[in-house]
């Protein structure tokens, strides 16, 4: 078990960072108002920042839309 967990650990790092990747993408669809930049800048952020961009997005832009 344990001489296969590095070959797997990359594998598994990989598709987590690909769920938040979609999540992220489809949060900044839906959401109307964004704090600090627009919407084509956060997304090329999301896709190019890996897991720091991610978190990034959800770290500075919380979940309220502002009307």
């Amino acid at each position: 078990m344990m001489e296969i967990l590095p070959s797997v650990l990359p594998i598994l790092f990989i598709f987590l960072d690909m769920i938040v990747m979609i999540a992220c993408l489809r949060k900044i669809t839906n959401q109307t108002y964004f704090r600090y930049y627009n919407k084509i800048i956060w997304m090329f952020i999301v896709v190019f920042g890996s897991i720091l961009g991610q978190l990034m997005y959800f770290i500075l832009e919380d979940n309220r839309d502002y009307k």
